[in-house]
């Protein structure tokens, strides 16, 4: 297919694919991508605010317990980026699953889930037991490589979502599972009935729990949920987002400013509050950029970084703090013009040219 009749089709398809690929779903899933390249860079100039140590970069790109260490948090449009990102997985996950329990088996699906995962894994155990230690010269977290890495999570929420699909093949039972985790969520951290925060000291005696891991598994199973909506109406995706995904999406941001009443958000539990506000602001994201898509507007460097999503998330989560630390504080806030070239515009350009340049070569990156 040529590029105009691919974009006229709304989807693209090669021969040797298992299902269609929507030409505007990666350009949201390459603003996703675009945030979080931004969030890598931002997170290493985070800084301590209790050591006076302030953050460098813009403040509404940057973590808000950067600028403030308090209950209730400060939250900023970076802190739903993780969630937004499982959103996204979730999403593409019953894309790609479902559409091999259809054509092929649940052989082959679970094959195709179990590479998924164990790749991730197999990741997350390279860097938390050869990378950090040889990088920063500390010590290997177990919780970390299972459970609280972004790695774990990420290899994690793919498995809830894996599992969910084949087991609830109903996209609105399957969105209610997912909103019933999070309000288990909202009790566990209401009455501090597990251990919160497992990289400090457990002065309650609270039993571990992944708490955090546990609202980004419960955001992936309600993208996968959003996903299958729109596949079920694939012949017409506008019946989908009028009947479900933005009346879905506007009771997720409805919802989420009841609960910051209850229980305000926060970035390192993932409270449901936040959780909320991911799933609503990732699914007015996808209808915003078939909208785009409609009217004729694309911002084409999206559409590569979408595409190969994963790559930009390996490259980003692994490597970026590294290469800030190359250059030291005090250079980056005496210069700020060099600060904008050297670490806010050349990692995007650079990752972006580099998904350009195996987007034209049709080459995705998958695990």
């Amino acid at each position: 297919m040529t590029d105009a009749v691919a974009e006229s089709a709304s989807t693209q398809e090669t021969p040797d694919s298992v299902h269609e690929r929507y030409a505007w779903l990666d350009r949201a899933r390459g603003l996703v991508a675009l945030l979080y390249i931004i969030s890598a860079v931002t997170g290493a100039l985070g800084g301590s605010v209790l050591e006076k140590d302030y953050p460098i970069g813009p403040t509404y790109l940057d973590h808000g317990y950067s600028y403030y260490s308090g209950f209730p948090a400060m939250i900023t449009l970076i802190d739903v980026g993780q969630p937004m990102f499982m959103f996204i997985l979730g999403f593409v996950a019953y894309i790609a699953f479902s559409s091999r329990l259809r054509k092929r088996s649940a052989a082959s699906a679970w094959l195709y889930a179990r590479r998924r995962v164990g790749v991730l894994y197999l990741l997350s155990f390279a860097n938390g037991l050869l990378l950090m230690p040889f990088l920063e010269g500390r010590r290997a977290y177990w919780s970390e490589i299972l459970y609280d890495d972004v790695l774990s999570k990420l290899a994690l929420a793919a498995l809830a979502s894996y599992v969910a699909i084949y087991l609830v093949r109903t996209a609105d039972r399957r969105v209610l599972v997912g909103v019933g985790v999070l309000v288990v969520h909202l009790y566990l951290c209401a009455f501090y009935l597990v251990d919160r925060y497992p990289w400090l000291d457990n002065m309650l005696g609270r039993p571990r729990f992944p708490i955090c891991t546990m609202n980004l598994a419960a955001v992936a199973v309600i993208g996968s949920g959003f996903a299958q909506w729109l596949e079920r109406n694939r012949d017409d995706v506008r019946v989908a987002f009028r009947e479900r995904i933005v009346p879905a999406s506007v009771v997720a941001v409805i919802a989420c400013y009841c609960v910051e009443w209850i229980q305000p958000s926060e970035h390192h539990d993932m409270t449901t509050a936040l959780a909320l506000m991911a799933v609503g602001l990732s699914g007015l994201m996808v209808a915003a950029s078939y909208t785009f898509h409609e009217f004729g507007f694309k911002l084409p460097f999206l559409q590569p970084l979408g595409k190969n999503l994963l790559l930009v998330f390996l490259v980003a989560s692994l490597g970026l703090d590294h290469y800030v630390d190359l250059f030291p504080d005090e250079m980056l806030e005496s210069y700020p013009y060099l600060t904008l070239v050297l670490v806010g515009i050349l990692p995007v350009a650079v990752l972006t040219a580099m998904t350009a340049f195996l987007e034209k070569r049709n080459i995705v990156i998958r695990l």
